[in-house]
């Protein structure tokens, strides 16, 4: 399951960084996930709920968010967000070659902790 890879690799950088600030809890967490990575949210917080159980994330609050698809239009080099659907012409000059451009995966972008 791609959900529970996330959710590890979320967990982990969580205890790294809440090592690094010798915190006793870590409370709550901001993640953004490319929608390029086809996950269902709730499969990642249920996921998520499993990894952090027993440990110092264990209870933390999860807020998810999933960034755009970003493409770039091969005819006029336009960048631009794909819409639900992934709409395919470009809106500026309505060219169809598209790229899409690489997405950051998973991030951590921001935590709660209690010290």
């Amino acid at each position: 399951m791609h959900e529970m890879s996330i959710a590890i690799a979320a967990l982990e950088i969580m205890e790294q960084a809440a090592l690094k600030h010798s915190a006793r809890r870590i409370l709550a967490v901001w993640i953004e996930v490319d929608a390029s990575a086809c996950v269902e949210p709730e499969a990642i917080a249920a996921c998520f709920e499993v990894v952090c159980a027993g440990g110092i994330a264990q209870g933390c609050a999860l807020h998810l968010e999933q960034s755009p698809i970003r493409a770039r239009c091969l005819d006029c080099g336009h960048e631009f967000d794909l819409g639900p659907g992934l709409e395919l012409p470009c809106p500026l000059c309505a060219g169809r070659g598209l790229r899409l451009e690489g997405g950051r995966g998973m991030v951590v972008n921001r935590m709660e902790i209690e010290e």
